[in-house]
């Protein structure tokens, strides 16, 4: 099996008001199970993520800042095009 990369990034605590703890609970149980089936992930803030220009090939968010899902969005938007691309080409 070819090995790919995935990103995780975490929800800010401010986005967390009084379940800060349930939402790393939660976000850190499915990092965890990835690891168990092998996966190799890298973990990330919000803030940190769109700073860093990180990328993968599978992202799992628990974001809510501005900033992290309009760079998700575009990533999602971009490799969308490219899909379509591909099929037309194929055609």
């Amino acid at each position: 099996m070819d090995e790919f990369s995935i990103i995780g990034i975490s929800r800010g605590n401010e986005y967390s008001p009084n379940h800060v703890d349930n939402d790393a609970a939660i976000f850190n149980k499915v990092a965890d199970e990835l690891r168990l089936l092998g996966c190799k992930v890298e973990l990330y803030a919000e803030k940190e993520f769109v700073a860093c220009g990180a990328k993968a090939d599978v992202i799992f968010d628990m974001a809510r800042d501005r900033a992290t899902i309009a760079r998700l969005k575009v990533r999602w938007l971009s490799i969308r095009l490219t899909e379509l691309i591909i099929a037309c080409a194929d055609q």
